[in-house]
């Protein structure tokens, strides 16, 4: 009896303990079949509707622009009406069309070789010679990337027009010419491709300069210590070690300088130079008026892209065995500067001299112009006549204080949207492959290949063919730039993905979090300064746009730079030049505000 009493107790204790332990597991798997569930349902979610923005923005347009080529001038995509071939006739068997091609490839080409060939100079005396204040100079180098195109266009007009051009004037009193006009002409190609070239220099600096840096100079040094000349040794040795870097810049900037607009459109169209950017601009809002040919300005639009397309392929062909040409490895890399001996202190005249060139003549003759009623050549003279009277007349110009406040808002909400797309489709990339986000990843970069003013007529010709309250508004330019930039943000985003080890993620989901929390309170943290950064750029970018705005504005969506453009089309010079001075602070203080963001973000 005492037996069975002390089986009975011991198994009723077993089954109590088996029973709470069935329990704790059922408990267990229902949490964790919950997390699951709610992993699932936040992963789907986000994908499902990172990708529906990504294809609306990127893809939608671009079917739109395609099916606009086969309509007639003035008809929309979706008016009804038949499709044709016209088009594609005019734009491939007229001679005007290869003029432009012509006119395109001369002006890309010749303002690559020329910013190409100052950055690598300059690149390479900051990174691997022994020149004087090393630092200020790669400041100096970079700071003109903080004046808009089309600023710089209209100060190297008042420089170098052939009549008023202040350099003209210089030259003509230096070697006593008698002339009226010249002898320096900017209203030519020869112009274009100057300025677009002067304005390339600081991004193709900064993108081969990390190459000058890390490269082994004991490559250079045994080719010297076996008797070859310097020319042979940069021919043979520095040259193709700096392949992929220059190719990736020329590439890069060729497809700039084929869409460029600002240049073109400030120097070219006045003087009857056209390239594929402004032709396109003439079909939309040609001066003689008439319908808009959009059939027209979509054909011309996908040849520009077919051309881009080309170039990004043949880049791929051409780098695809980058890692032939690595040379930081393991063995004892040690980076060595050059002596300049006697020559170093010419190089630090010939860097201060392109700076002054890039930005202190342009922005000194911009301020000096808007302190006057009228241009006048800088002289003494001219000092007394100086005045604000140009910058009280913005507040008389009708739309100012709009044009200030759409650009602000314009920068904000592109910057925005923009970064928080890309940090979706980089984290899918980078942490969840499938076969939807590497077309995802593929999608997003594809506006890197379509020039901006392509993109704005796809987004114009999109929000024409129905009812939608976007069109008219700062909205509709907030979302050609996104589609234009989102290249660019996701790829900062993946880049900065790479450098966080997912096991931090992990430790949260672990640790019991949801993929919310995780979001929240890991992922988004550690990938903020990338994020701020890529905020900077796009938000610096979008308020001086003017490219895309100037396809979409409306009177109630005007924008600075669309009004400085009025502005000197109007032939108020003063004016203009007081609203570039404006604007240029905005976009200081806006990298100020960005700045000062990440700061206090770093000090936590």
């Amino acid at each position: 009896m005492k037996d069975l009493l002390v089986r009975t107790r011991t198994s009723s204790f077993y089954t109590s303990k088996t029973v709470a332990a069935m329990g704790s597991g059922l408990r267990r798997l229902g949490s964790a079949f919950r997390k699951s569930r709610s992993l699932v349902n936040w992963h789907t979610a986000t994908l499902i509707t990172t990708a529906a923005a990504v294809f609306y923005l990127v893809l939608g347009p671009l079917l739109i622009t395609i099916l606009a080529t086969f309509r007639d001038r003035g008809t929309l995509p979706f008016e009804p009406g038949p499709l044709t071939l016209a088009n594609y006739a005019k734009v491939f068997f007229d001679i005007s069309t290869w003029n432009l091609i012509a006119n395109t490839l001369v002006f890309a080409s010749g303002a690559l070789i020329l910013g190409v060939g100052l950055a690598l100079t300059l690149g390479w005396l900051v990174e691997r010679t022994d020149i004087t204040h090393r630092e200020l100079l790669f400041s100096m180098i970079i700071a003109p990337m903080a004046i808009p195109g089309m600023m710089v266009a209209i100060g190297w007009i008042f420089l170098l027009d052939a009549r008023i051009g202040l350099f003209n004037i210089m030259i003509r009193a230096l070697f006593g010419l008698d002339l009226t006009e010249g002898p320096l002409h900017i209203y030519s190609l020869a112009g274009m491709i100057v300025v677009e070239g002067i304005r390339m220099v600081p991004t193709i600096f900064l993108m081969t300069s990390g190459a000058f840096r890390s490269m082994d100079p004991a490559l250079e040094e045994a080719s010297r210590a076996s008797g070859a000349s310097g020319l042979a040794t940069t021919r043979k040795i520095t040259l193709p070690l700096l392949a992929p870097a220059i190719f990736a810049s020329m590439v890069y900037f060729l497809i700039v300088a084929m869409e460029a607009f600002e240049v073109p459109g400030i120097l070219g169209m006045n003087a009857g130079i056209h390239v594929f950017s402004t032709r396109i601009y003439w079909a939309i809002h040609h001066p003689s008026g008439g319908l808009p040919d959009y059939g027209l300005a979509s054909t011309l639009g996908l040849t520009l892209v077919a051309m881009s397309f080309l170039l990004i392929w043949a880049y791929y062909r051409l780098t695809r065995h980058s890692y032939r040409f690595a040379t930081v490895t393991g063995k004892g890399f040690r980076p060595q500067r050059f002596e300049l001996g006697r020559w170093k202190y010419t190089a630090f005249i010939f860097c201060f001299f392109y700076f002054c060139i890039s930005l202190v003549f342009p922005l000194f003759i911009l301020i000096w112009t808007s302190l006057h009623k009228f241009y006048l050549p800088p002289c003494w003279a001219a000092v007394a006549s100086i005045t604000l009277e140009p910058y009280a007349n913005l507040f008389r110009f009708p739309g100012v204080g709009k044009a200030v406040v759409n650009t602000f808002l314009l920068a904000l909400l592109t910057a925005t949207a923009t970064m928080i797309i890309s940090l979706s489709v980089a984290w899918f990339a980078v942490r969840r492959k499938s076969w939807l986000t590497r077309t995802l990843d593929v999608i997003s970069f594809l506006p890197h290949a379509v020039p901006s003013i392509v993109v704005a007529l796809a987004v114009m010709l999109m929000y024409l063919s129905f009812r939608n309250p976007f069109y008219g508004t700062i909205v509709i330019i907030s979302i050609a730039l996104t589609t234009r930039y989102l290249a660019f943000g996701s790829r900062t985003m993946a880049a900065g993905f790479l450098q966080i080890h997912p096991e931090l993620e992990e430790a949260s989901e672990v640790a019991g979090a949801d993929w919310f929390s995780t979001c929240r309170r890991v992922i988004l943290p550690l990938a903020a300064p990338v994020f701020i950064n890529g905020w900077i750029w796009v938000g610096l970018h979008a308020g001086r746009e003017l490219t895309a705005a100037l396809m979409l504005f409306t009177p109630s969506s005007v924008l600075i730079s669309t009004s400085v453009w009025n502005m000197w089309e109007q032939g108020k010079a003063s004016t203009a030049s007081a609203f570039s001075v404006v604007l240029i602070s905005i976009l200081l203080i806006i990298n100020w505000l960005g700045r000062s963001m990440l700061g206090k973000l770093r000090s936590f």
